[in-house]
C-alpha cells in the first residue's frame, strides 16, 4: 500500500492517533449534501476541489476537516444502513460477537431517510474519529458502538414522545 497521501490531506496525519476536531453541524450537512446532490445527480462519485468546501463552510471553519468528517460520515452511514439480519445472525457460531451493525430498525430508518435527521449531523460533528495514520486505515477510524450508542441517545432525545 502507497503511504503517500496527496498534500491537502497531509494534515490529517496529525490527527492519526488523536480525534480530529469537532465542526459546526451546520457546516458538516451542507458539505456532506452537497457531496451526495452531486454525485446522485451525475450518477456516479465525482472530485470535488477543495475550494468548493471552502465555500460551503462558514468563513473561518476547516474545511479539509468538515469534509473529512463527511467523508466518513458517509462510509460509516452506508455500512449502518445495512444492518445484520437475523438469518444471518442465526448462521454465526454461537459464541461469536453480536455484530455492531445489528441496529435497532427505527435508526435504520432515520438513516435512509433523505435528508438524513439533524441529529446525525450533531452526533458525527463532534463524535470522535481519528485522522489517517501513516501506513493507511484499515477499516474506518470510529468506534461503532459506540457511535451506535450516542445516535440512539441524541434520536431518543431529537424525538421526544408527547
Amino acid at each position: 500500500m502507497r503511504d503517500d497521501l496527496p498534500a491537502p490531506l497531509q494534515a490529517l496525519r496529525d490527527y492519526a492517533n488523536k480525534p480530529v476536531p469537532a465542526v459546526d453541524p451546520a457546516d458538516l450537512r451542507a458539505v456532506y449534501e452537497y457531496g451526495h446532490h452531486t454525485a446522485a445527480k451525475a450518477g456516479r462519485h465525482l472530485s470535488i476541489g477543495h475550494s468548493v468546501y471552502e465555500q460551503l463552510c462558514a468563513p473561518g471553519a476547516d474545511s479539509l476537516i468538515v469534509w473529512y468528517r463527511s467523508s466518513m460520515m458517509s462510509l460509516a452511514v452506508q455500512t449502518l444502513r445495512a444492518p445484520i439480519t437475523d438469518a444471518e445472525l442465526q448462521s454465526m457460531p454461537p459464541d461469536a460477537p453480536v455484530p455492531f451493525r445489528k441496529i435497532p430498525q427505527t435508526l435504520c430508518d432515520d438513516l435512509n431517510l433523505s435528508p438524513l435527521p439533524d441529529y446525525v449531523f450533531e452526533v458525527f460533528a463532534q463524535f470522535p474519529i481519528t485522522g489517517i495514520p501513516k501506513g493507511g486505515m484499515q477499516g474506518l477510524p470510529v468506534d461503532f458502538p459506540a457511535l451506535i450508542s450516542e445516535l440512539l441517545r441524541a434520536s431518543a432525545n431529537s424525538n421526544p414522545l408527547p
